[in-house]
């Protein structure tokens, strides 16, 4: 991201502010990346899971996949006992 030249009358550049707002910046773009990713790797588990016609399932690495009548798909990690 280029950086905008400073305005006249404009408030000295901070640089622990500047440095703060990038990286905070930086993080939330990738989160919203992976929010799109995590959108599309749960449809692709839904649709396999009703065209198999299973409504629980539990995975080779324990993961609990679970279909309900809302249209999503429950997944959780059970602790081996």
């Amino acid at each position: 991201m280029a950086k905008q030249e400073r305005l006249e009358g404009v408030a000295p550049q901070i640089p622990s502010i500047e440095a703060a707002a990038l990286r905070y910046v930086e993080v939330r773009d990738e989160r919203m990346s992976l929010t799109e990713k995590e959108v599309e790797a749960h449809e692709v588990l839904l649709a396999a899971m009703k065209q198999a016609h299973v409504e629980h399932y539990r995975t080779m690495e324990g993961l609990e996949c679970t279909l309900s009548t809302k249209e999503k798909v429950k997944v959780s990690r059970k602790d081996e006992e």
